[in-house]
């Protein structure tokens, strides 16, 4: 038998509370660092009422400002981000994903790339149309290759409804070179 081993003391602190309204509610992802100090995640809700991607950045008085980077509409940008834990590229761009909002409902993956002072979002896919194999609702956010390729989870529509993993692969525009 193995003697238990005491606990460390810990102090917990309060780094900010979300109301549910402009700043978001319901941060259900996991945090992602960027190596500055500063912290971004997603609310499922608040914001426009279809979730927010945040920004938690130390003030250098001991506390945290929220910043929200953007706000989900519900239509073709994407709502609800559930469970969506972001990740970054190399040229600091965020990559997500909704379980709703898009053109047919069912979800979209997103980039966020700052833009000076703001936030863009570019709609990478639209999940739920036919091209997209049967997976919609994509839950978890992504995580990318070396080639740029996008991994993530989705419900595979039909019945019975199961789980899929999907792929995004990058485009050619027409006439490009590789």
């Amino acid at each position: 038998m193995i003697p238990a081993r005491p606990a460390q003391a810990q102090t917990e602190s309060l780094l900010h509370a979300f109301t549910g309204a402009r700043d978001g509610g319901e941060p259900y992802s996991r945090l992602t660092p960027d190596g500055a100090g500063n912290f971004y995640g997603t609310t499922e809700i608040g914001g426009l009422g279809y979730g927010t991607v945040f920004k938690l950045s130390p003030n250098g008085s001991r506390g945290w400002n929220e910043t929200v980077l953007h706000t989900f509409t519900g239509y073709v940008d994407g709502g609800y981000p559930f469970f969506t834990s972001l990740i970054f590229d190399g040229q600091g761009n965020l990559y997500g994903t909704t379980a709703g909002g898009g053109p047919t409902g069912h979800g979209v993956a997103f980039k966020l790339s700052p833009k000076g002072k703001r936030w863009v979002e570019t709609v990478l896919f639209s999940f739920g149309k036919n091209d997209s194999v049967g997976c919609a609702d994509p839950w978890g956010g992504v995580i990318r290759d070396s080639a740029g390729n996008l991994y993530g989870t989705c419900l595979n529509s039909g019945f019975p409804q199961t789980e899929a993993i999907f792929q995004l692969s990058q485009s050619m525009a027409p006439g490009s070179k590789k």
